[in-house]
């Protein structure tokens, strides 16, 4: 119910812009991760959970359920696709990939792979230029767009202090304190504020949340939890793919819910080992 909530919110807000051309007042949605940001945490949001109804679409006996998750699925995705958030297409296509990989579905990774031919076409015209914008480069050779010119330059300064601390970093927000901000990459901030020994803490992390999700995916007792380790697996992948982007680690608005699936992972793991245990038992 939240998620539809949060839907209809967006839409309210935005209902009165004008999609034909991209402009920079169109990333100004507020609400739900207006205290964190804006359009990018929301594109973060939806860009991760979706994947976990994706991954769940048929798996319930009732044929309403099954509707109403496809439904909050495809408006998901078009809110999306307004975010204009270039990360959380990143983010998205990297675990709808993965999903199709599970599924073994090759013909549509093929597709997804001739997207970017097409895109123009299939695409509204604001997202369309919002990509597009990606590309382009003025006179001095440089991106043209500031939001990629402001993030190249904050890399940058980070592989920089990184280079002077690689082992142990510079301490915790050092980057924040330094430039008053956040590199926009979680994964430089990371190595930037606990060196190498920190990163590493940080991809464990994401392994040990993939090795659960997956070890689910393989053993669950039912489709239902076989799936859900799959949406999991899906969700990581995506959440990795973003905080290469932004932070999409540290505000619990966007990861409390991780934390919280990944604690039913370890429940619906355990369930199903008591089951294998039991019916070993039997057998004996």
């Amino acid at each position: 119910m939240a998620n539809i909530y949060m839907d209809i919110y967006f839409w309210r807000w935005v209902r009165w812009m004008n999609f034909d051309n991209f402009a920079d007042k169109m990333k100004t949605v507020n609400g739900t991760f207006g205290d964190v940001g804006g359009c990018n945490e929301w594109a973060a949001f939806f860009s991760t959970y979706t994947l976990l109804i994706i991954a769940l679409l048929n798996k319930f006996k009732r044929k309403s359920i099954n509707i109403s998750l496809k439904i909050l699925a495809i408006a998901n995705i078009i809110v999306l696709l307004f975010t204009f958030s270039r990360g959380g297409y990143a983010a998205l296509i990297a675990g709808i990939t993965y999903l199709l990989i599970k599924a073994r579905k090759y013909a549509y990774i093929l597709l997804l792979l001739a997207l970017p031919l097409c895109y123009t076409v299939v695409l509204p015209e604001a997202v369309v230029e919002r990509i597009q914008m990606s590309f382009e480069k003025n006179d001095l050779g440089v991106a043209a767009d500031q939001d990629i010119e402001s993030r190249v330059f904050m890399w940058k300064e980070a592989v920089s202090m990184i280079k002077k601390a690689p082992v142990f970093g510079h301490g915790l927000l050092s980057f924040r304190y330094s430039h008053w901000r956040n590199p926009h990459n979680q994964h430089l901030n990371i190595f930037v504020q606990g060196g190498l020994i920190g990163y590493l803490f940080f991809i464990w992390l994401f392994i040990a949340s993939f090795r659960d999700s997956n070890h689910l995916a393989q053993t669950g007792k039912n489709e239902f939890s076989r799936s859900f380790g799959v949406g999991m697996c899906a969700m990581t992948v995506s959440l990795f793919i973003g905080n290469l982007f932004g932070d999409r680690w540290s505000y619990y608005v966007l990861t409390g819910y991780y934390w919280i699936l990944n604690g039913i992972v370890l429940v619906l793991i355990n369930q199903s080992a008591s089951s294998t245990s039991e019916s070993e038992s039997l057998t004996l």
